[in-house]
């Protein structure tokens, strides 16, 4: 189980990582930051598959670069997040499909 992860050369704790230094965020705020990323990873990766998952759930895959994502931030912390996969992603590697519409890809 992680508790916490090493970042610009110190220790964050996971709580640490899903509070943002403003108290007020709220709603959905588009990710762009690479701190912001760091958090979407700590939800999907961390907090997902070790406190909500089911046991015969498939994970998340991580979010790609060009995955469009959303936190939803409550009080300023993360508590959820959802992603887009644009038109024309890649639906599966191994058969080369591609997305035909923008598709809800994964929901937390």
């Amino acid at each position: 189980t992680a508790v916490a992860l090493y970042l610009g050369d110190r220790w964050w704790s996971i709580d640490d990582i899903v509070r943002t230094s403003v108290p007020a965020r709220q709603g959905l705020h588009q990710v762009k930051s690479v701190g912001e990323r760091i958090v979407l990873y700590v939800l999907n990766r961390i907090i997902y598959r070790t406190q909500e998952m089911g046991r015969n759930e498939i994970p998340f895959l991580c979010h790609g670069i060009n995955d469009y994502a959303k936190i939803f931030w409550k009080k300023g912390e993360a508590i959820g997040f959802y992603s887009v996969k644009p038109k024309g992603s890649v639906c599966n590697s191994y058969a080369g499909a591609n997305y035909k519409l923008s598709v809800l890809y994964t929901m937390f």
